[in-house]
């Protein structure tokens, strides 16, 4: 068989078209102007501050006591026999008074075991004068005393 002879079919215009934009590509990449390494930007520096940071002050760290520490080191005195004593009395009357306030009363309640003195509470003497001030059912001055005072 002897060769035959490729017959091209005529170009569609989609194909022509694609072979210009090649075409156009190929000499764009040929320009000089069109060089790739010129038109990198580069990145700037970034400027200075004009003022220089401030050193912060290293902290000092101070040496840390042990937890434990001897009596004669620690300035206290060796214990004596009175101020165990004192200590042992001041510790009773303290459980006794702890031991009183948890204690059930039986009986009777009186006021001025019931009434706290302190920051809360008011003294025996301001409670009575709050109760009597607000009873107004109860009269304070007799008809004796009234003509007395109003001669």
């Amino acid at each position: 068989m002897a060769p035959t002879k490729k017959i091209k079919p005529e170009m569609s215009a989609f194909e022509r078209r694609r072979l210009e934009n090649i075409a156009a590509n190929q000499s764009n990449v040929e320009r000089p102007e069109y060089d790739s390494t010129k038109n990198c930007t580069k990145t700037a520096p970034k400027p200075k501050s004009s003022t220089p940071r401030k050193k912060t002050a290293p902290i000092k760290k101070e040496t840390s006591r042990p937890t434990r520490i001897s009596s004669r080191l620690a300035g206290i005195e060796a214990d004596s026999e009175t101020a165990k004593r004192k200590a042992e009395v001041e510790l009773d009357f303290a459980k006794e008074v702890s031991q009183a306030k948890r204690q059930r009363v039986a009986g009777d309640l009186n006021i001025s075991d019931i009434v706290v003195e302190g920051k809360n509470g008011r003294k025996k003497k301001d409670f009575i004068w709050y109760y009597a001030w607000c009873s107004t059912q109860l009269r304070t001055f007799t008809e004796d005393e009234y003509k007395r005072d109003n001669r």
